[in-house]
């Protein structure tokens, strides 16, 4: 089975100045994304694709295959989708080979490691799946505020202990496992069979919002230390 990684990594952001560049543990999101991917033994071919010619030499020194993304794709509104259309085309062409299996990392989601992305392929394939998404507990309660204030996962009346509660979980973003098919007739990351890969819980952060860095590194930190 031949599994390709493709990680995003545009150039701008709206919310945060050059995200994927930020640096954790002395180390930049895209290349904490890219040693996931090398450290992950199942995975036989690793391109970035990017607007960005800094991310872009990030990836050539680290000796993956740069994927230089068309201003088309690169906007605010641009899909992931179609990146990871155009890096997959690519990907065919460069390495001529074929594709089974894609896996998509986000490097805004630096507290995931190898052996998640190990598991779930192995999960994967276990279970014969079409599509995966990487998920963690969901405790919180959520009201649905357009119209009638009302409860959406749970019952106020009937309030119930933590340990009571079913089942939930959180696609959190941080990693993606799907056959090319499934991408390019649905033209979205999950279809077919779908299911899901849970992750310890403080995974579930991501950098999306200024205060999410602190949190991250403190995630991380706690982690490194906890190992």
């Amino acid at each position: 089975m031949i599994i390709a990684c493709i990680i995003t990594a545009r150039k701008n952001s709206k919310r945060i100045k050059n995200k994927n560049l930020l640096k954790i543990d002395n180390l930049d999101l895209v290349s904490h994304s890219i040693i996931h991917a090398q450290k992950t033994k199942k995975i036989n071919f690793i391109g970035v694709t990017s607007d960005s010619e800094e991310i872009l030499k990030i990836a050539k020194k680290r000796g993956v295959i740069p994927i230089k993304r068309p201003k088309k794709l690169s906007s605010n509104y641009s899909k992931s989708e179609t990146a990871i259309i155009h890096a997959y085309n690519f990907l065919l062409k460069k390495t001529k080979s074929k594709i089974d299996l894609i896996v998509f990392l986000q490097p805004t989601s630096p507290l995931r490691s190898e052996i998640d992305i190990t598991k779930a392929i192995n999960l994967f394939i276990k279970k014969k799946s079409d599509s995966m998404f990487s998920a963690s507990l969901f405790k919180n309660h959520i009201w649905e505020t357009e119209g009638r204030l009302r409860p959406i996962n749970y019952n106020y009346e009937k309030r119930t202990f933590e340990q009571q509660k079913k089942s939930q979980i959180n696609e959190n973003g941080s990693f993606y496992i799907f056959k090319p098919k499934i991408l390019l007739k649905n033209l979205n990351r999950l279809g077919g069979k779908i299911d899901y890969f849970l992750m310890d819980s403080y995974k579930y952060l991501q950098i999306d919002e200024p205060i999410d860095i602190e949190l991250v590194k403190a995630a991380y930190n706690y982690a490194k230390k906890n190992k």
